[in-house]
């Protein structure tokens, strides 16, 4: 008898945990989709971010919850500039492309000096 209802206990516990899983959007990341291309324009104020991939262009909202990197570190959505490299997370919710990360590229500006093969930088040469 103890095992009959520790067999059905098990089964509704396994049937609980994946009503939870397929309903709860937050759980269920399979709903979100991606795109990467470069950032056409930021509007901070509206919180918006133009990037033009190769289907053309799309505008991603961000709120709150929107989670920014560039590289590894952690930013802010003020922190995107147009020209840079992005993926974005999002979802369709309500007719707008809300973005759940925003991942850009780290910046390449100062990266020529440490290319393979270069000589590093050296000081004024002494004579005499």
């Amino acid at each position: 008898m103890r095992e009959a209802f520790a067999t059905k206990l098990l089964a509704f516990a396994v049937a609980l945990l994946f009503l939870v899983a397929f309903t709860n959007p937050a759980i269920a990341k399979g709903s979100l989709l991606s795109l990467k291309g470069v950032v056409v324009s930021v509007d901070n104020t509206a919180k918006t971010l133009t990037v033009k991939e190769k289907k053309g262009e799309a505008t991603i909202v961000a709120d709150q919850a929107t989670k920014v990197t560039i590289g590894k570190e952690k930013k802010s959505f003020e922190d995107l500039k147009a020209g840079e490299h992005v993926t974005v997370r999002y979802q369709k919710k309500e007719g707008k492309l809300l973005a759940n990360t925003i991942a850009a590229a780290p910046s390449r500006a100062g990266k020529m000096e440490k290319a393979p093969g270069m000589a590093p930088k050296k000081g004024p040469e002494k004579h005499g």
